[in-house]
């Protein structure tokens, strides 16, 4: 009778053990800062157990008061505009980037790790003056970036994702020439090519599935 009644005890123990586990976490979603004054999501996912690729959109609104055209004030002894504006811009951005972890015993997307990518930014500003009229200006850039970071795990599931490294980001912008009848610098169809030197931080929570 007691071999009989530790029978299913035995196999219930038995088809336990022999329950494959859950499949390890090989994807991120993150949302955070990535780049260029940029809020977005990521996605992360591993392509080999060291190699993972990650793709970000994101965007940022801006909004200032300023002026142009200015011109001494002797009563004052200061520069004043001859005229105001109010400008909104909004940015888009979109990144892409290859890492390769440092330390082979970690989890997936956990761990020191370097990357490289590219980053596609659209920015547009509307300039709305006193005196009623609107300008619009648009810009294009693009940039190569060099990230060191680590990705941290915050418990089985959430992750803490942070990156800093250098970036070169390239563009056009219009050239502007003085117009006499204005008095005031204006763009014009012709446009001139710039590269410089930038750096990058990336800050990021997510959660790994």
């Amino acid at each position: 009778m007691l071999l009989l009644a530790a029978a299913p005890a035995a196999a219930q123990q038995s088809s336990e053990a022999a329950a494959p586990a859950p499949p390890a976490p090989r994807q991120a979603l993150k949302l955070g800062v990535f780049s260029s004054e940029t809020i977005g999501l990521s996605y992360e996912r591993q392509l080999a157990p060291r190699y993972s690729l990650q793709a970000a959109l994101g965007g940022w609104f801006t909004g200032y008061d300023g002026g142009r055209g200015f011109v001494y004030d002797s009563a004052y002894s200061y520069y004043i505009p001859t005229q105001r504006f109010r400008a909104r811009g909004h940015r888009l951005a979109l990144t892409a980037q290859v890492r390769r972890y440092l330390q082979p015993p970690k989890p997936a997307l956990a761990g020191w790790y370097v990357g490289a990518g590219a980053q596609l930014l659209g920015q547009w500003t509307r300039y709305r003056f006193d005196d009623g009229h609107t300008e619009r200006r648009r810009r294009r850039e693009q940039a190569l970036q060099l990230r060191l970071g680590r990705q941290c795990q915050l418990g089985p599931r959430f992750t803490f994702d942070a990156s800093l490294g250098p970036e070169l980001v390239v563009g056009t912008e219009p050239r502007y020439a003085y117009n006499s009848n204005t008095g005031l610098y204006a763009p014009t169809a012709e446009r001139y090519f710039y590269a410089r030197p930038s750096f990058g931080l990336a800050l990021q929570a997510g959660y790994r599935f």
